[in-house]
């Protein structure tokens, strides 16, 4: 069909029917059309049935399409004497792409892609409200160094600052109304641009001269359209390959490559590429470098092709980095790389010195197996490695004539190992330089120093660097400006490739293997993460908190596996996966008033014992925070201390205080006298961070195991309640300390017996069985002998609901029939329905405008009486169907008349025309037979057919977001086929476009409340030409009462400025004290619409803004809800509940539970309660929890065991799933007999939810009296991983009986054991046995109370002296700490200790203590204690079995001596058990044997202990310890012991004179001693008494002497048949 010129008669409709008019052919038909419309003498519009009806059937197939502004002023299809179906026209305030990227491109897409149109025009106009309005907002701003986005409209100015700003800079000298005019030629091409650059489909149609993209002007003034070509950047922007708009990159983002490296088969590198040339990878490192320091980085995350590509395939690397472990060198951003492309190494210093085996290994894996043809090296500025590295060389300067200073940690020796680098560097730059220049020139020979390295350590990297297989070069990455500085290679790589002194690197340890299916991460790697989140969060710019369903699939399903287990406070303030910018499964948070362990060691260690061990986390963070009022509490009750006035402890929080004074006490020390209380209190807070760290270390062997084996790093901070900065303080100054003393057991895990709380009420029956009350979906039980008034009922929000909740009526759609009803809106909608009646009945007045209008518009401004959201569509002019005047309408245009990614333009552009211009009327208008509707209700019903669906372009993007829509219509068509449901999805799209207004334009919304504006919606039929008015939206009332204040890709900073929900409607727009406490029942509610964002995917809480931080520190914090819940990763509370900070003072722990956390928990409730004014109390379980698992577990494990002792908790967490497993007893009582045990730990998550709330119900009376008066409301959640909704259970059952009941009390307490001094009297040996059993008996069921000493206890225990109740010998092994196995106080032990806890070897110190012991201490007890697996015993019955074959072992050292000496208890073990014993079955017996040994030698050697036990003054006894349970068996008496008291006492083997005949050497007669003769070898002195008659003086046995020394003649004599030195 021929192209109708501007005088041909009756112009037809364009549609698939006639052919594409090539883009040149398209721009003559644009002129000739404002031609016509300058001369006043349009021909279209003249449209009649039979050309509507050929648009249906036949399509549409526009020649041009137009991103145009939404002026009222500037008609497009006027302009431009358009037929319906010649324009595809889409239209914004500004015509810019900036928060219309995805709807704009995708639009662009499918009328160039689809309908094949072949011109794209881009077209501002002269006084464009918009862009005079970004202009003069961005002057604004550059006066004041400040913008601020309050609403839509204002986000949508701030957005085309950039416009203004080039606008400024080429135009510096202008005014701004000449700026701004400039600013709209600048913008036009700015979004052409953004075309260009976001668009890989429309990039290649302009590339292969498919498309044209111009820009043009509309003059307001004459009427005239200037065309202005092509964007001046077109030529380099084809050369880039971005793939989508920023707002739609989701899983994926960038399909179709990325740079040279990845124009893999695959859009990502793999193993079916080739291998990039080193020299062609550096130019890949340089482009990419480049993007990242200009800001326009191209890498996003790899689809879920490029994944599945990556695995199957499998790397192929183009270049290996060795880089820094620096948080703030991020590698693989750095280079703008995408997964596949960089083979990542990096440590602190990014050295060799100290990692040669893991980094020459992987270097080799991936230069020889990968492939790569380019290491590069790469240090980067202010590397504090090399800082520390410059300073340590420079401390031990000088010291070259004594030892180097000794590496203490690892640490130490990295920057030991790595001062040689510093040393070349002063040597380069000579005397004078200063040790930041020292500093800087270090980082660069360090790189080259680790090239050189490699140069040496690898045959195999020198090999392929000699035969020009590999490139290895160094760089420096420059934090101050983002570039790298590439150096090239090593100035000695000549000089070592000549070198064949190559050699395998010193160490080649392996990394940990892999357990889950990310595994572990570094303690390195995880501070890096925590340092990069906060850096996100402080400079607004998170990425966490949309969670896709899928995301909480994996999470069930695989289980999580958190990088860091974090201890933070309660305060609501400070939430922390807020805090960290952390997702879901990230952090392990355990949180409590003042982030301490005080009173909370048993849940807290246990929790974290969990994570380390069984979840292996690396790295823990304990963190506490400015303004903590926990720690002012404890300040002040240290202050009021100090004066005598002791406080009351009286309830949990008291004891908290009390237990946290002491570190303010420690605080106010170290400042002194004359410091003020905020000076201690801020000092307390890093204090008291290390203090917990202090308490992990002292409390967990498994924690110091961890730490000292250098598996786990535990590391303190602080949080700037005012900046949001995390100050990262390192590792606690008392570490290395706390490292070499003995671990106690937390003090809080010991059995108590609580009375029964019986109510007082008449005689009822008492049940003789067990008696279940079945509550829909779970079972209450009351136990048999349970007193019972009335059965119990299901609560009523597990009752089954029939009725309808009052006040909800139906809703239908209906459609106006009274105009008069609407007034003042009235006039605007009979204004479009007249003008849409004069269109079906082709008679037009519009468009018949002349110069005179035109100058009118532009001097009066715009004023238009309706805006209008449409469709792109050309078939669907919008002035052209209300037949509008210019300056009638303000379109805003998109495909399918969406806000799904345009929310920010679409909604600013509104605010701004109905705040502005003074409009009073929205229609949002769909049309029949929608492309991007009936698209998306396609793609919807494959994705649900194949069960997926990937964005791949922009066009795909937009369809998948319109997915809700079609999603709906399905759902209330089922039955239909795919047209009819796309035909009622037309009309669904317009209600959730005008509920997406509603939602989210506080604007908007207010106008809307106060009868201002009406937003209606409407349907134009292309068939028939009619426009089908529909009405406001059904969900108006609901959306009118919600209080969202920006649309979700406008929320910066801050995001939600205009209030968040009641609890937020503060003035400083979060909670602080100056706010109202909110009811428990609006608190409620609160949760729950918080909750029910974040599971559909619309959270709203992003950050605070600086204001409103420092509005948090100056006025304090007033959180609506207290939250108990579970620490684990997966359930970040704040996020949930999509929480601002303020809102929710958070408690975690591994189980939600108060069994073994009363005082920290209940305590920090109290204060929020009490103190802060909280009126609900949540405690949210969650389904998969693994602390219910473990506890069922072991209950499962221990079911049975009545009449044994329930099975041992060998640490903190074992504590911790014994104590919480009445609740899984409970829960299988409830389901009878057969549930599995997926059922049970199930029903158990319920259980302990009420559990938890019934503890806090009946140990505190200040919660429980505030319930009471009805201040306090306390509830139960479960949070469901699989959907991440909360199911609120409500009230606990047993909440009125605990109520009516009075006995309740302070938590069981937290206090220590009492001190053993002087002052009491001797300890009977029954007694002191007794306390013994009991110790142990705590010990091993997870109860220990010990541990808890107060400077009082310390300072009696100096004053009055020791006087403990017993003397053990143990062994030295350090699983058996001895103190801790017996759960004993400082004073109560006195012990001794060495490798088989023997006296074979160690007579003199072990008798001469212990007689010490029982005559001046007056000890009635002895306990020789040895244990199982014991490796002394081990190593003494190997050397005995070694001896039997002839092969004497060599005595050359100390342990050899001790071990023969044990083997003769060995070869009497081997004896008792015959010649058949297995090498195990004699450990195990000689370990007893050796025990009753060691009480024998007591007993031969020393007259003193023979009496005293022949007097029955003293008992001695011996045990052994399982290391596997704990328990310690006590085995009585020595069987000799009788046999042994009626012979005579000889004197200790090694201080009696002893004469050997063969061996006396041929000397004079020796002399008589006349007095005492002290012979000193090394440390200690052997004493010969008055009388010995000596041959030779005794000297130090061989392995005691100096080396330097030459032996002394000795004697020599045969012992146990090795030759040995012996006195005489």
């Amino acid at each position: 069909m021929a192209v109708p010129t501007a005088s041909a008669p009756g112009r037809k409709v364009r549609t698939t029917a006639d052919a594409s008019i090539p883009p040149q052919e398209a721009l003559k038909v644009l002129k000739e059309g404002n031609t016509r419309f300058l001369n006043g003498a349009p021909t279209a519009a003249q449209t009649d049935k039979i050309m509507r009806k050929e648009l249906v059937d036949m399509g549409q197939a526009p020649h041009t399409a137009i991103i145009g502004c939404a002026d009222s002023r500037a008609p497009l299809e006027t302009i431009f004497d358009a037929m319906p179906g010649d324009l595809f026209v889409l239209r914004n305030a500004g015509n810019t792409c900036t928060h219309a990227e995805g709807s704009m491109v995708g639009s662009l897409e499918f009328c160039t892609g689809k309908l094949g149109a072949r011109m794209i025009l881009v077209l501002g106009h002269t006084n464009c409200g918009a862009v005079y309005g970004a202009t003069n907002a961005y002057l604004a701003a550059k006066k004041s160094g400040t913008a601020s986005v309050e609403s839509a409209l204002e986000g949508l100015l701030l957005d085309l600052a950039p416009v203004a700003e080039k606008a400024v800079a080429e135009m510096p000298h202008q005014n701004a109304d000449d700026i701004a005019a400039y600013a709209v030629r600048v913008n036009v091409f700015h979004t052409i641009d953004f075309l260009l650059k976001y668009s890989a489909g429309l990039r290649e149609k302009v590339k292969s001269g498919q498309v044209e993209i111009q820009g043009g002007i509309y003059h307001l003034e004459s009427g005239k359209v200037e065309f202005m070509g092509c964007s001046p950047q077109q030529s380099a922007l084809l050369s880039t390959n971005l793939g989508l708009p920023p707002s739609m990159t989701r899983e994926g983002g960038r399909t179709s490559g990325y740079g040279p490296a990845t124009q893999g088969e695959h859009g990502v590198r793999t193993t079916v590429d080739s291998a990039v040339p080193a020299e062609e990878a550096l130019k890949i490192l340089k482009a990419g470098n480049e993007r990242f320091a200009v800001g326009a980085p191209l890498a996003k995350h790899a689809t879920s092709k490029m994944r599945e590509a990556l695995v199957s395939h499998g790397q192929a690397p183009h270049t290996a980095i060795l880089g820094c472990a620096d948080s703030r060198v991020p590698v693989d951003t750095v280079f703008d790389a995408m997964p596949g492309d960089l083979f990542v190494l990096r440590n602190a210093g990014n050295t060799c010195t100290h990692a040669e085996g893991s980094m020459v290994g992987s270097l080799e894996f991936c230069c020889g197996k990968l492939g790569s043809k380019l290491i590069l090296v790469m240090g980067h500025t202010k590397c504090g490695a090399i800082a520390g590295a410059t300073a340590t060389y420079l401390a031990n300067k000088g010291a070259e004539g004594k030892a180097m200073k000794s590496a203490g940690s690892a640490l130490e020796g990295l920057l030991v190992g790595l001062s040689g680098v510093a040393k070349q560097a002063e040597e380069e730059l000579g005397p004078g330089a200063d040790q930041d220049e020292l500093v800087s020139l270090s980082v660069r020979v360090n790189v080259f120093s680790s090239i050189d390295f490699l140069l040496k350590y690898s045959p195999s990297l020198k090999e392929l660097v000699k035969n020009g297989n590999l490139e290895i070069q160094g760089g420096i990455y420059h934090l101050e400006t983002g570039r790298v500085e590439f150096l090239g290679r090593s100035p000695r790589q000549a000089e070592l490739l000549r070198s064949d002194t190559a050699s395998v690197p010193p160490s080649l340890q392996a990394l940990p293997i892999r357990t889950t299916t990310d595994g572990p991460l570094p303690s390195k790697e995880a501070l890096k993460l925590l340092k990069e989140g906060n850096a996100r969060f402080t400079s607004g710019a998170a990425i966490s908190g949309k969670i896709t369903p899928g995301m909480r699939k994996a999470l069930v399903n695989e289980g999580q596996a958190p990088h860091t287990a974090i201890i933070g406070c309660a305060d609501s303030r400070a939430p922390l996966e807020t805090v960290f910018d952390a997702m879901p499964g990230d952090i392990f948070v355990l949180r409590n008033a003042g982030n301490t362990c005080t009173h909370a060691e048993g849940s807290m260690v246990g929790s974290l014992e969990f994570c380390l061990g069984a979840l292996k986390t690396k790295m823990v963070l304990v963190l506490g925070h400015t303004a903590c009022g926990a720690i002012k509490g404890a300040t002040s009750t240290y202050l009021q201390s100090k004066t005598g006035n002791a406080p009351q402890v009286s309830k949990a929080l008291d004891a908290l205080l009390v237990g946290l004074s002491d570190v303010a006490k420690k605080a106010s020390q170290e400042l002194g006298p004359n410091a003020t209380e905020q000076q201690i209190v801020d000092r307390t807070i890093k204090l008291n961070v290390f203090h917990t760290i202090d308490c992990l270390l002292q409390y967990s062997p498994l924690i110091r195991e961890k730490v000292a084996a250098g598996e786990v790093e535990i590391q303190g901070g602080i949080y700037d309640l005012e900046t949001g900065h995390v100050e990262f303080l390192g590792q606690s100054p008392a570490q290395n300390i706390l490292m070499k003393s003995g671990a106690t057991f937390p003090a809080v895990l010991r059995p108590v017996q609580h009375q029964a709380s019986v109510p007082q009420v008449a005689p009822a029956q008492v049940l003789a069985a067990p008696v279940q009350y079945r509550a829909q979906r779970f079972t209450y039980v009351l136990p048999a002998t349970t007193r019972v008034v009335q059965a119990p009922a299901a609560p009523a929000y597990l009752q089954p609901a029939q009725a309808a909740p009052a006040g909800i009526t139906e809703q239908k759609l209906f459609a106006l029939t009274s105009l008069e009803s609407l007034y003042p809106f009235g006039p605007a909608l009979k204004l479009l329905k007249e003008g849409n009646t004069r269109f079906l009945n082709g008679a037009p007045t519009a468009a018949q405008t002349d110069k005179i209008m035109r100058k009118e518009l532009v001097d009066m401004g715009q004023a238009p009486h309706t805006a209008i959201i449409g469709c792109a569509d050309s078939r669907a002019p919008l002035e052209t169907i209300f037949d509008a005047m210019p300056g009638d309408l303000f379109v805003l245009r998109n495909a399918g008349n969406t806000c799904t990614h345009a929310e920010g333009s679409m909604v600013g552009s509104l605010e701004f025309c109905t705040g502005k211009l003074g409009a009073r009327m929205i229609l949002v208008l769909g049309h029949t037979n929608c492309g991007a509707v009936y698209g998306a209700t396609n793609a919807y019903l494959a994705a649900k057919k194949s069960g997926t669906a990937s964005v791949e372009s922009a066009l795909e993007g937009l369809l998948l977001d319109l997915a809700p829509v079609a999603e709906k219509a399905v759902a209330e068509m089922p039955h239909q086929n795919a047209d009819d449901i796309a035909a009622y999805a037309v009309r669904v799209n317009v209600f959730h476009t005008i509920d997406f207004l509603l939602k989210y334009s506080a604007g908007l919304r207010e106008k809307v409340k106060s009868g201002q504006v009406e937003i209606q919606g409407g349907i134009y039929h292309l068939e028939s030409g009619k426009v089908e008015f529909m009405g406001c939206s059904p969900q108006q009332s609901a959306l009118l009462s919600t209080n969202l204040g920006l649309p979700p890709s406008m929320t910066r900073e801050g995001g939600r400025t205009s209030g968040y929900g009641p609890a937020t409607q503060g003035e400083h727009g979060v909670r602080t004290t100056v706010d109202s406490a909110v009811p428990a029942e609006e608190a409620l509610k609160i949760l729950k619409a918080g909750n029910e964002r974040f599971a559909v995917g619309a959270p709203l809480a992003k950050h605070a803004t600086s204001k409103m931080r420092e509005a948090l520190v100056s006025h304090g914090q007033a959180p609506h809800t207290a939250i108990l819940g579970c620490a684990d990763s997966r359930v970040p509370v704040d996020t949930v509940f999509d929480a601002m900070p303020g809102d929710l003072f958070v408690l975690r722990n591994a189980g939600n539970t108060c069994t073994h956390a009363e005082g920290s928990m209940v305590g920090s409730l109290e204060f929020c309660c009490g103190k802060l004014g909280s009126k609900l109390i949540l405690v949210m379980g969650h389904t998969k929890c693994g602390a219910i698992a473990g506890a069922t577990a072991t209950y499962l494990a221990n079911k049975g065991a009545e009449s044994k002792a329930m099975k041992s908790a060998g640490s903190a967490l074992e504590g911790l799933l014994v104590g919480l497993s009445g609740v899984a007893k409970q829960a299988e009582e409830e389901l009878g007999p057969g549930a599995d045990q997926d059922e049970l730990v199930s029903l158990s998550v319920r259980v302990n939810v009420f559990s938890s709330i019934d503890f806090l119900l009946k140990y505190s009376p200040s919660l429980k009296e505030l319930v009471k008066n009805g201040n306090l409301e306390i509830q139960g959640g479960i949070y469901h991983l699989e959907t991440g909704r909360v199911e609120f259970l409500g009230r606990s059952p047993r909440q009125a009986e605990l109520l009516r009941s009075d006995t309740a009390s302070v938590p069981p307490s937290l206090q220590a054991l009492p001190i053993r001094t002087t002052t009491d009297g001797p300890l009977p040996s029954k007694e002191a046995l007794k306390l013994l059993k009991e110790g142990n008996a705590r010990f091993t069921s997870g109860a220990a109370i010990s541990g808890k000493i107060t400077p009082g206890m310390r300072k009696a225990l100096v004053n009055e002296g020791q006087a403990p109740h017993t003397a053990i010998i143990g062994c030295a092994d350090s699983r058996a700490p001895l103190e801790t196995v017996f759960d004993a106080m400082p004073g109560d032990i006195f012990v001794l200790r060495n490798a088989g806890n023997t006296c074979t070897h160690a007579e003199g110190s072990m008798v001469g203590s212990l007689e010490f012991c029982l005559g001046a201490l007056k000890t009635k007890m002895v306990l020789v204690l040895g244990h199982t697996a014991c490796g002394a015993i081990k190593g003494a019955t190997s050397t005995y079995l070694q001896s039997k074959t002839g092969n004497a072992p060599q005595v050359s050292k100390a342990l050899d001596a001790l071990l023969v000496g044990l083997s003769d208890v060995a070869k009497k073990a081997s004896q008792e058990l015959g010649p058949n014993a297995t090498e195990q079955q004699i450990v195990d017996r000689t370990i007893k044997l050796n025990v009753f040994h060691t009480i024998d030698c007591l007993l031969q050697y020393s007259p003193l202990i023979r009496e005293k036990v022949a007097a029955g003054e003293v008992e001695i006894q011996g045990g052994i310890y399982d290391l596997e349970t704990g328990h310690v068996e006590f085995l009585g008496q020595s069987p000799a012991q009788n046999i042994l008291m009626k012979s005579g006492a000889t004197f200790p083997a090694v201080l009696r004179p002893v004469q050997h005949q063969a061996s006396v050497p041929q000397v004079a007669p020796a002399q008589v001693l006349a007095a005492p003769v002290q012979y000193r070898a090394q440390r200690f002195t052997y004493v010969l008494p008055a009388t010995t008659r000596v041959v030779q003086a005794p000297a130090a046995p061989a392995y005691l002497q100096p080396a330097q020394a030459a032996p002394v003649p000795l004697v020599q004599t045969t012992w146990h048949g090795v030759q040995g030195n012996r006195f005489i």
